[in-house]
């Protein structure tokens, strides 16, 4: 049962591309995590018949206590419309990011946030990380770095599922400034060093995908920190 003192409750009733959000929880994990799950209402408050988002959450007293996990996370929802008759609503790029912003808003600085990306909708996310794209220039990795998970985006591709899961993507938020502009530095050469490489041929789509990402993310980092590109080129030159 949802109860109001906890922080998923602000989330509980928000409406999201026509749809309300209904968040149950269920039980704690060995480890002493809360799994939640992220159910949507339609117009006609009637409830999905399957989680948009199964998740974890946890709190602690040190920033890297405070974390969520995407455990699984549906492609589409189904409504029972009639007897034996389901309607079904595909959940959009969109949804995705706005839900990830309202739960990365639960989080406090240096916590993470953490997304599988073996079911079925990221396949072009393990595609690009298979080609050495840079893990926040993929489709999920940018989609943490929009919910201000993206200070530093890590690829956790050694589960190999029971207690470790599926494999994941790491987002973390910046403890604080001087931490965000160290790891923008980071990013930033990472981003630059892939714009350079050549494309592989074999995975256009992946490809045009990743470097439009890395492109704009780039961008917003310069803009962001006005002398991070002078810091770049120098260490070209270097």
């Amino acid at each position: 049962m949802l109860k109001e003192k906890h922080p998923l409750y602000k989330l509980h009733g928000r409406r999201l591309s026509g749809l309300k959000l209904h968040i149950t929880l269920g039980a704690k994990n060995p480890f002493g995590a809360q799994y939640f799950f992220i159910y949507a209402l339609d117009s006609r408050s009637r409830l999905s018949n399957q989680a948009i988002v199964t998740g974890l959450f946890n709190s602690g007293n040190e920033p890297n206590y405070n974390w969520i996990e995407y455990v699984m996370s549906s492609p589409y929802i189904t409504f029972n419309s009639g007897e034996y008759q389901e309607s079904q609503i595909s959940i959009s790029r969109d949804t995705y990011r706005r839900i990830l912003r309202l739960l990365s808003g639960l989080l406090p600085p240096g916590s993470h946030f953490m997304v599988e990306y073996d079911s079925p909708q990221w396949l072009t996310t393990r595609q690009a990380l298979a080609i050495g794209v840079p893990p926040v220039a993929t489709p999920l990795g940018s989609l943490l770095y929009d919910a201000d998970c993206g200070v530093r985006v890590r690829d956790w591709f050694l589960a190999e599922g029971g207690r470790e899961g599926w494999r994941k993507l790491w987002g973390y938020k910046a403890l604080n400034e001087a931490h965000a502009k160290t790891r923008a530095a980071e990013s930033a050469r990472e981003l630059s060093d892939y714009l350079a490489r050549e494309p592989y041929p074999a995975y256009r789509e992946v490809e045009r995908s990743a470097r439009y990402q890395a492109g704009r993310i780039l961008k917003n980092l310069y803009i962001l920190y006005s002398n991070l590109k002078d810091e770049i080129k120098s260490s070209f030159i270097k």
